[in-house]
């Protein structure tokens, strides 16, 4: 894929599809993503955060910046921040999905 001067990228075709269908409506949440994940059983949370830290890190597309200049968009490797797992303990009384819901809402 060729490059700019500066290191950019052109989009491919569906990132140029987001990122216009974005600029049409600014409030559109198609590709905004949360998930709840039910793990039976114990989990390492140490060992965990490295397994995403690494996925994160290994993926190239999560670190990538757009910008627009001139009417054409480009993309270019951004710095990311240090990865850091939040998380939420819904065990107890009641479906887990629910208590989850409440806590993101």
């Amino acid at each position: 894929m060729p490059t700019d001067d500066r290191g950019a990228l052109p989009l491919t075709s569906a990132h140029a599809g987001v990122w216009f269908a974005q600029r049409l409506d600014p409030l559109r949440r198609d590709y905004a993503v949360g998930e709840y994940l039910e793990i039976h059983g114990a989990v390492d949370p140490g060992l965990f955060q490295e397994a995403l830290r690494r996925m994160v890190a290994e993926t190239e597309a999560l670190g990538m910046c757009f910008a627009e200049a001139d009417g054409v968009v480009r993309q270019r490797p951004a710095g990311r921040p240090p990865f850091r797992l939040e998380t939420v303990d819904v065990s107890g009384p009641g479906p887990a999905a629910q208590r989850a819901v409440c806590v993101w809402t």
